[in-house]
């Protein structure tokens, strides 16, 4: 079986969610799980520091679409409709046919005041479609 993982947030400097891939996928050679293949999609090349599962292999899908509209429609279409997207940067791709394990962040809901409204209605928008 394989598992997708969008991991653009791998990209760069590592931020919460990037440390948090790291660590699902460094768990992957140390737990039993149904899986034979990992694919870990980027749009460049992720750094020789992140440490992937021997299983695990960097798939880049380069384009010069911006990272969100690559979410959208560069990674979907390329993982397919079958196996399973492991999408733990708050979105989902929306037009996705295949089955999303999706990870929310809750920070928007539970500190609402730390946002502007644009931000704050433009996530709330883009979550409720990706959780639907």
């Amino acid at each position: 079986m394989l598992l997708g993982v969008n991991g653009i947030r791998l990209l760069g400097k590592r931020s919460g969610v990037g440390r948090a891939i790291e660590a699902i996928l460094k768990c992957m050679d140390e737990l039993e799980h149904p899986f034979t293949e990992i694919r870990v999609y980027t749009p460049k090349p992720i750094d020789e520091a992140v440490k992937l599962p021997s299983i695990a292999t960097n798939v880049v899908l380069e384009s010069p679409l911006p990272y969100a509209a690559w979410e959208q429609f560069v990674l979907p279409r390329a993982h397919g409709d079958k196996h399973l997207l492991l999408c733990p940067s708050y979105i989902a791709p929306i037009f996705a046919q295949c089955p999303i394990f999706l990870i929310h962040h809750g920070s928007y809901e539970g500190y609402p005041q730390g946002y502007d409204w644009l931000t704050l209605n433009k996530a709330r928008a883009i979550y409720t479609l990706s959780a639907k």
